[in-house]
């Protein structure tokens, strides 16, 4: 359940946001979360982080 909230989270923010952002929105939304259990689902889902640097997204290869 929690992670298909994260996942929904994740993809309207055009994969830029992280964990912490993604923790705040479900709490926001009423959800008790923790940040390292969002972390361990975002791990787990290789969901690819985004950094912006000059404009420009960059996405890292790695799924630890």
């Amino acid at each position: 359940m929690q992670t298909l909230h994260i996942r929904t989270i994740y993809t309207q923010s055009r994969r830029i946001y992280g964990r912490p952002l993604i923790t705040e929105k479900l709490r926001t939304a009423g959800l008790s979360v923790g940040h390292r259990r969002v972390g361990r689902h975002l791990k787990q889902s290789c969901f690819q982080d985004t950094t912006v640097q000059g404009g420009v997204q960059q996405r890292s290869r790695s799924c630890h």
